[in-house]
């Protein structure tokens, strides 16, 4: 995982030329809804905002697998769409990630189930309290104590829920990493071995999460600025019409570019964590492939 060819990956000419295509298609899409609603919450715009986000999720999602592909093939370019192809791997894995991820809803569904009913079986005996002596229940009260207890249930969780999210995300990704280059889709749904390969690349899986991390940070920021900037210069004095419009067409193009961008570096990061981890043959070895 070479850090520096990731985050210098999305910038060189061509593949920022295709980076702009994928912006200002979903960027547009998307601000249809700021269009179209304008200050309200929900209105027609809303299927647009919708639909811009799933597309432009399953689109890159099954655009990163080709990306993937291409890098541990050598290549040092974007490789072309396929959008029938793009969206289709995209739903795959969109399917993949519900399974690793119904541990986590069934944690969520119980733990919410328990809270619901202790705080309910408190609140009837603080109803009943009152309705039989007329008075209300001390401090210390059962539905009190209940809150309390639902607070430690709830930080309880978390600390199990918080790795747990973790290690499944990064299972999922393994998954996404063996599918681009086995080309094979059931092993996107192998949730046993994808599990096994995070514990057993612990501490690559480690170092990806990191730069990650540091990595969405840094567009964090980045997106701060450049919306900072946007707002200075299209956004003063601009209230309604064709400029308002404009304002958030823009604004909305630089999100969509950010977000694109950090997504490119992150799978070029895949692809290095394949080549580190022994998943994808290196330059190297397939050269000795060749030679054979």
């Amino acid at each position: 995982m070479d850090f520096g060819k990731a985050v210098a990956f999305p910038f060189s000419g061509r593949n920022m030329n295709k980076i702009l295509q994928i912006a200002l298609v979903f960027g547009i899409i998307t601000a249809m809804q700021l269009i179209l609603n304008g200050n309200n919450e929900y209105g027609p715009g809303t299927f647009f905002g919708v639909i811009g986000g799933l597309a432009f999720g399953l689109f890159m999602s099954g655009y990163g697998v080709t990306i993937i592909r291409a890098i541990n093939k050598g290549e040092d370019a974007l490789p072309a769409f396929q959008i029938g192809k793009n969206i289709s791997d995209g739903f795959r894995i969109f399917l993949a990630g519900l399974i690793y991820m119904l541990p986590i809803i069934i944690l969520v569904v119980i733990v919410a189930m328990m809270m619901t009913a202790s705080m309910s079986d408190a609140f009837m005996n603080d109803m009943l309290y009152t309705l039989e002596t007329g008075r209300e229940p001390a401090y210390s009260s059962d539905y009190e104590q209940a809150m309390g207890g639902a607070v430690l249930m709830l930080c309880g969780t978390m600390i199990v829920m918080v790795p747990l999210a973790i290690i499944l995300s990064f299972a999922a990704q393994i998954g996404i990493v063996r599918y681009a280059i086995e080309e094979e889709s059931r092993v996107l749904f192998q949730f046993g071995t994808n599990t096994q390969l995070v514990f057993s690349n612990f501490g690559k899986v480690f170092k990806l999460l990191i730069l990650m991390i540091v990595l969405g940070l840094a567009y964090g920021l980045m997106g701060g600025i450049l919306g900072g900037i946007v707002g200075v210069v299209l956004g003063a004095g601009v209230s309604s019409g064709i400029g308002l419009i404009i304002f958030a067409v823009v604004l909305n193009i630089v999100s969509q570019l950010l977000g694109t961008m950090q997504q490119v570096t992150n799978f070029h990061l895949l692809a290095g964590f394949a080549q580190e981890t022994g998943l994808a043959p290196t330059r190297k070895q397939k050269e000795v492939y060749a030679f054979d």
